[in-house]
């Protein structure tokens, strides 16, 4: 049995992480993108592949970017072990803050690989069944490292609205011996359980209506469980109360006390 690490940078990340961002002062464009020494994918895969390639801008690092776009697309349809190499590329068009380009890499697809078996470690909140129930992926199917990831941000969600806002996935597998099977092993550092705390308005002068109205309606949240979805909706219920222009990603702090194991929030000006 052959243990590997998944690709953490990439599974730990947000989705946004991963997902196309503002155009760059300098950016690359692909014109075409060609996949060598590939026998065994289906050509509908490779269009895919290319066609999520060539509709993207990069930046200046842009060889590693789209070398590791290439080695995940392979990874999200099995190929658990494909191999990418350099990128081979040739220069289309060139003009002040942007670039056209041919890009080629050679790939080594290798086997597919399927999922035999979950195991999950360290789970004490939740069952390893309702921990099992997050993960969008089935046992005998092709392993989707995308499906993994995606069962990692359920997890996180999971178990930060029961308090756990510390709470870390460690994934990894382990390649069987017999047949190309893997296992995923998932490790979870739950942490301590959160509580919501005080609710402060530094926003809102202390004797308005509208301070006494958010202070008296938080009273029934102050000592459950920490939840950032019951906090988004305590701010929805009440948004007509808060400081005109009131942006919850702005105008709103979360600040955990370690000791007394409690969320203080803040409405800011």
């Amino acid at each position: 049995m052959t243990r590997f690490a998944l690709a953490l940078a990439f599974l730990l990340a947000s989705k946004a992480a991963i997902a196309q961002g503002a155009m760059p002062a300098n950016s690359v464009t692909v014109r075409n993108l060609t996949l060598v020494n590939l026998t065994q994918l289906p050509v509908e895969d490779y269009q895919q592949i290319a066609q999520d390639i060539e509709s993207r801008r990069y930046q200046s690092d842009w060889p590693s970017e789209i070398r590791n776009r290439v080695h995940y697309a392979f990874q999200q349809r099995g190929y658990f072990r494909a191999e990418v190499g350099e990128a081979e590329s040739t220069v289309i068009t060139e003009i002040p803050g942007e670039m056209v380009i041919d890009v080629a890499f050679r790939v080594n697809a290798g086997s597919l690989y399927h999922l035999d078996s979950i195991v999950v470690r360290g789970c004490k909140a939740f069952s390893v069944e309702q921990v099992r129930a997050q993960l969008p992926i089935s046992l005998g199917e092709l392993f989707d490292v995308e499906k993994v990831r995606e069962g990692l941000a359920n997890l996180r969600r999971l178990y930060a609205d029961a308090g756990f806002i510390n709470f870390t996935p460690v994934p990894d597998t382990e390649v069987l011996d017999q047949g190309n099977r893997l296992r995923l092993v998932l490790t979870l550092d739950e942490g301590v359980r959160f509580y919501f705390g005080d609710l402060k308005l530094t926003g809102l002068p202390r004797q308005s209506e509208a301070a006494q109205t958010l202070g008296a309606d938080w009273a029934s949240y102050k000592g459950k469980p920490y939840s950032g979805t019951e906090l988004e909706t305590f701010v929805k219920q009440h948004q007509e109360l808060l400081p005109p222009g009131f942006r919850i990603e702005h105008s709103l702090a979360v600040r955990q006390d370690a000791k007394s194991h409690t969320v203080a929030i803040e409405i800011l000006p």
